[in-house]
């Protein structure tokens, strides 16, 4: 039997590890460590980039595992719904339209029309400086218009204009139209922000438009009803005025009071409940131009079931028919039906929409395009039965 060499030997053979044989393996071990040290070392260098290679992934690995899907999926209802609701409240509460998003229209936005008179000391001071003896202090009342340009007293007062004259610089055109068309009257050249400001605040400039027309139309020698047949027939009108009447234009499925105005004072009264007939021009039946006008848009917190009853008009055709219901001087119910035989636009003063044609013709009469106050869509509508 060969015996162990030495004292190495006999301990391994034995299967022990003595104190010896401890620290040569520690001395073994440090080689080991030696060796991995570089290793170590570069992985240490390393670390920083391997560590944001990591990040890196990990949220590629997050984002791309999101699921996009299914959140579009739950999202896109309360989208819709909310695009919808937008839509609805435009529509139904403002004056936005299809046409005038898409139309040319440069209308300034509307502000909510001051109605109510302040500083009316300053006012009478400055009216009495126009008028030194007036025998009928009515004229000089604040709503009340002297030069009849559609401008009332107060609104003269509020701008600096001259309330006797209808042209205050001498423009040309009257105080009124250079307002619509955003011109100031006092110098000629285009209103500034704050005078915008100021007109959108106290001036109604559709209802303005309105009175304009209407003085157009009571001093036009052309006008409707200007004749002595015309005004004759006025005197003995089959309608009876104290009731209202009805104008039903099927196509367009309207169905909406007239109210016979008596005063240019009360136009604005009057459109929230209907559209309105001129004072001054043909009645519904006589020869002459009956001249009826409704709103094609208002203000979103306007008053009236009838803010934009006439945005369609423009709509009807040629060959189209309306139809006037009334009540004659026994009580009794008349219908008169119309045609339509064209349309036209015109400006505000202009006098040939109220051209009396020697025939029964109603006109209806818009602001136009929609949301804006400068021009008149009119459609004029020939008489063709009377029922009974």
């Amino acid at each position: 039997m060969e015996l162990p060499q030495g004292t190495q030997d006999l301990y391994q053979h034995l299967g022990a590890h003595g104190h010896e044989d401890h620290g040569a393996s520690s001395e073994h071990a440090e080689p080991k460590i030696e060796e991995y040290t570089p290793l170590a070392q570069e992985v240490a260098e390393k670390a920083p980039l391997l560590e944001h290679d990591s990040e890196s992934r990990i949220t590629t690995i997050r984002v791309s595992q999101i699921p996009f899907g299914k959140i579009v999926k739950k999202i896109l209802p309360y989208a819709i719904v909310f695009v919808v609701a937008i839509g609805l409240f435009l529509l139904l509460f403002t004056n936005f339209s299809l046409k005038s998003l898409f139309g040319n229209s440069t209308a300034a936005p509307k502000t909510k029309v001051v109605t109510q008179y302040t500083n009316l000391e300053g006012y009478n001071k400055w009216i009495n400086s126009y008028f030194y003896e007036v025998t009928d202090s009515s004229i000089l009342a604040p709503d009340y218009d002297i030069s009849g340009n559609g401008l009332t007293n107060y609104q003269k007062y509020i701008l600096g204009l001259n309330p006797k004259r209808r042209d205050t610089l001498g423009l040309g055109i009257t105080d009124t139209q250079a307002l619509i068309a955003g011109i100031n009257p006092l110098t000629g050249s285009a209103m500034t922000d704050e005078q915008k400001k100021l007109v959108a605040t106290y001036i109604d400039l559709e209802s303005v438009s309105n009175k304009l027309s209407l003085a157009v139309a009571q001093t036009s020698g052309m006008v409707a009803g200007a004749s002595s047949n015309a005004n004759e027939t006025r005197n003995n009108s089959a309608i009876q005025q104290t009731e209202n009447a009805s104008l039903s234009i099927p196509s367009l499925g309207i169905t909406v009071p007239i109210i016979w105005t008596s005063d240019v004072k009360n136009f604005d009264k009057d459109l929230q409940s209907g559209v309105v007939h001129y004072p001054g021009t043909a009645m519904p039946g006589e020869i002459g131009t009956s001249y009826i006008s409704g709103h094609s848009s208002n203000y979103s917190w306007a008053k009236g079931d009838y803010n934009k009853i006439f945005a369609s008009l423009g709509d009807l055709k040629q060959y189209d028919s309306f139809s006037i219901t009334a009540n004659d001087q026994l009580g009794k119910k008349i219908i008169f039906h119309y045609v339509v035989t064209g349309s036209s636009v015109y400006k505000a003063d202009d006098q040939a929409q109220f051209a009396n044609q020697g025939k029964s013709i109603v006109a209806l009469s818009t602001c136009w395009p929609v949301g804006t106050s400068s021009k008149r869509l009119v459609v004029f509508g020939e008489l063709s039965q009377v029922e009974r």
